[in-house]
């Protein structure tokens, strides 16, 4: 029997502990992150029941897309910065691309952001997107890129209907 590796025994072992012990270590900040991304999509989604502004924002865009006189486009013009649905279009898009950064830095919840609010936001997108398109060719050309993305994404892999 060949016993010259057992003076390697205890450092290996130590070794095979501090393995064990980092992999388990990596394993809970993983699973710490991603309840915090819950937490944190759940306590914005909670935010946004009370969060007039948004409220009035969105009435504003539904008002206007259902007025076949209106377009969302007009209010991306200086003139009309100060009116209410002004004020309130670029309330709710700024919200929803803070949202989409939120989203891509990993801080939110895709997934739970998407099953609950899916249909808002990309109703949003498709109402705004003349005033987008102002706000980027006369403002900024990167305007609500991440909303945009964000909204692309959600299109392209739409809400499965849940049997």
């Amino acid at each position: 029997m060949n016993t010259a590796y057992i003076p390697f025994l205890p450092a290996a072992a130590t070794i095979l502990v501090g393995l064990v012990a980092s992999i388990i270590a990596l394993c809970a900040i993983q699973s710490n992150r991603q309840i915090a991304r819950k937490k944190n999509s759940l306590d914005t989604i909670l935010m946004i029941k009370g969060d007039d502004s948004l409220t009035q924002g969105i009435k504003h865009i539904h008002r206007i897309h259902k007025d076949p006189v209106l377009s969302t486009t007009k209010y991306a013009y200086p003139e009309f910065d100060a009116t209410d649905e002004a004020i309130g279009i670029r309330y709710t898009l700024n919200f929803y691309e803070y949202l989409a950064i939120g989203i891509h830095e990993k801080v939110y919840d895709e997934v739970l952001l998407k099953e609950s609010m899916y249909t808002t936001v990309v109703n949003v997108a498709e109402r705004c997107d003349e005033f987008i398109a102002v706000i980027r060719k006369n403002v900024q050309k990167t305007a609500f890129c991440h909303f945009d993305k964000l909204v692309n994404r959600w299109k392209n892999s739409p809400l499965k209907v849940k049997s």
